[in-house]
């Protein structure tokens, strides 16, 4: 019989409303993946998360474009955890979750540079640091003063992982409006995005 802590995993959490997913997430998860040694990473679908508004797709289209997006990479798993909670999503709640889900897991949780800037401002930072490891991508033109960070957030220190990633600057939001001008969005997104996009006429209203 397997003993519980053999089947120990290094579990990457990237969350999103991914609106659409585009090839930024996907090399930023590709690269986390390789250099924090992971052994998947769970994209982490946003019903409704309280810092943003304005998702424009609905949560099936989101949810089938992510599908679409990493069906071929076995190293990649969609997880609808924040869809089986009422009311508004916070990383805390879903990293108790995991934890519950996966007791002996390592959890690191995946933001960009720009995301750790606000960390402290977030719902019980100190808890997610104490629950799961950051992995922060860098972000073109973005830097954090990390002993900042720390100083706000002591139990932070050890915790947060810088991890140099390929600077793309694609984003949703300039996607979204390209598909509004009717610009393409051929290269930006992986095929078969552009083509449930294309379909569906997706943001071009």
């Amino acid at each position: 019989m397997t003993d519980q802590f053999s089947a120990r995993r290094r579990i990457g959490l990237l969350g999103g409303t991914f609106d659409p997913i585009h090839l930024g997430h996907l090399i930023i998860a590709s690269e986390i993946f390789h250099r924090m040694k992971l052994d998947e990473i769970r994209f982490i679908v946003a019903p409704r998360p309280p810092h943003k508004n304005g998702i424009q797709a609905s949560d099936d289209d989101r949810i089938s474009m992510v599908n679409a997006a990493i069906a071929a990479d076995p190293r990649f798993v969609i997880d609808l955890i924040e869809f089986e909670r009422m009311g508004p999503s916070y990383t805390i709640d879903t990293l108790r979750s995991f934890r519950a889900r996966g007791p002996h897991d390592d959890i690191f949780f995946i933001m960009g540079e720009d995301s750790l800037r606000d960390f402290p401002t977030w719902d019980a930072p100190e808890g997610i640091v104490e629950i799961a490891r950051i992995a922060v991508a860098t972000r073109p033109g973005v830097s954090v003063d990390l002993e900042s960070i720390f100083r706000t957030i002591p139990t932070a220190r050890g915790r947060i992982s810088i991890v140099a990633t390929p600077e793309v600057a694609i984003s949703s939001t300039a996607i979204r409006k390209r598909l509004h001008e009717g610009v393409p969005i051929t290269y930006l997104v992986p095929s078969p995005v552009e083509q449930h996009i294309e379909q569906h006429r997706l943001y071009m209203e």
